[in-house]
Formats: structure tokens, C-alpha cells, sequence
């Protein structure tokens, strides 16, 4: 693997499970030291140019290889228009590790929440974070689009209130180590705890 300032990079082309592929083995520098490699979509066949740093999100599992239109297409094949449509789930469903809820399924303050801050499709479709939800049903008004809600555990599927605090882009990735250092301290004590524990048994 070559080394960057990002950390190494492969130099192979690597095949997604939807059939996208990332051509590593076809890397080029531009705009200084950023890399770039070719990314076919697995959808469409499509060949484009995607800056490297974007195909390494968290876990990698934010980057999916499809093209912007075929992303979408598939995500409306997933979550549907509404009860009607033949693609219809429940209207909940999982989008890069969260949980994400069809407006149209929610009711009362949390529906009217949820619309002045929803993402919209072409086809009608808004969807919103739960995460956000719950947060911004605690503070009784729609969130930012500045505002970011992190989950202090870094499990993205827990959103109890207890769980979620409210920052900005700039200050999440702090306290993504903050927390990360945290939890860590905090399970070498549970297991010191439980060796001393056993000792007395």
C-alpha cells in the first residue's frame, strides 16, 4: 500500500457487494495531495472520478459506489412513497447505520417537527433522523442544519435522550475520541472489577 497523509491507501481495486467497483489500482494526485480513483456504479456502469477521503467513511460503510442518481433510485425502491406503493416497508428503515423514519408514518408535534426539518425527494418522499427527532423533540423545535446530534456511546441505533447530545460539525469529531477514550477507560474498569469479584467467590 502507498502512504498518504491520509494513512495507506490499498493499491488493488476493490468489488462492493452491490457490484460497484473501486479502481485503487488506478489512483491519480490532483489539486495538490489529494488522491482520486475511478468508481464504476454497480447499478448503472458508470465510470467517475471520486476523491479517495470519500470512500473511507466511518466503518466504510457510508460510501456505497453508486452514482448520485442510482442512490436515490434504490433508496425510493427501499423506503417507498407511502402504504400504497408496492415498495412500502413501514416507513423505518436503516440508511449508513441510523435509523430513519418516513415523515408520513409520524403524527401530531413530532410530524410537525419533522417536516420543517426532513430531507425531500422528487417523488414526494421526506424523510427524517430519528436521532434528530428525538433531539429536537426534547428542545421543542426543529434542529439546524449546524447543529449535530452525537451518540455519546457511538452506537448510532441508540437514541434514548440519555444517549444524544447536541454540538456543532466542528466539535463532533472531538468528542467522537472524547467519548471513544471514555467508554474504553470504562469497560477496563468493569473488567478489573469483575477479576476482583471473582477472586472473592
Amino acid at each position: 500500500m502507498s502512504r498518504f497523509r491520509h494513512g495507506p491507501w490499498p493499491t488493488e481495486k476493490v468489488v462492493l457487494e452491490n457490484g460497484s467497483i473501486l479502481h485503487w489500482d488506478r489512483t491519480s494526485l490532483r489539486r495538490g495531495r489529494f488522491i482520486y480513483l475511478p468508481v464504476t456504479c454497480g447499478r448503472c456502469k458508470q465510470e467517475r472520478l471520486v476523491e479517495g477521503a470519500k470512500t473511507r467513511g466511518k466503518s466504510g460503510e457510508r460510501f456505497t459506489g453508486l452514482c448520485n442518481s442510482c442512490r436515490l433510485h434504490t433508496l425510493n425502491s427501499v423506503m417507498g412513497k407511502n402504504v400504497d406503493h408496492p415498495a412500502w416497508k413501514g416507513g423505518i428503515f436503516n440508511q449508513s447505520g441510523y435509523r430513519v423514519f418516513q415523515v408520513s408514518i409520524l403524527s401530531g408535534r413530532s410530524r410537525e417537527i419533522a417536516e420543517q426539518m426532513s430531507r425531500k425527494f422528487g417523488n414526494g418522499t421526506q424523510i427524517v433522523h430519528e436521532h434528530r427527532l428525538v433531539m429536537a423533540l426534547s428542545l421543542d423545535r426543529p434542529l439546524l442544519r449546524s447543529e449535530v446530534v452525537h451518540h455519546k456511546n457511538g452506537n448510532k441505533l441508540d437514541n434514548w435522550i440519555e444517549n444524544l447530545e447536541l454540538t456543532t460539525h466542528a466539535n463532533h469529531r472531538k468528542l467522537d475520541v472524547k467519548y471513544y477514550d471514555l467508554w474504553q477507560e470504562a469497560l477496563r474498569e468493569i473488567a478489573e472489577l469483575k477479576s476482583r469479584l471473582e477472586k472473592y467467590e
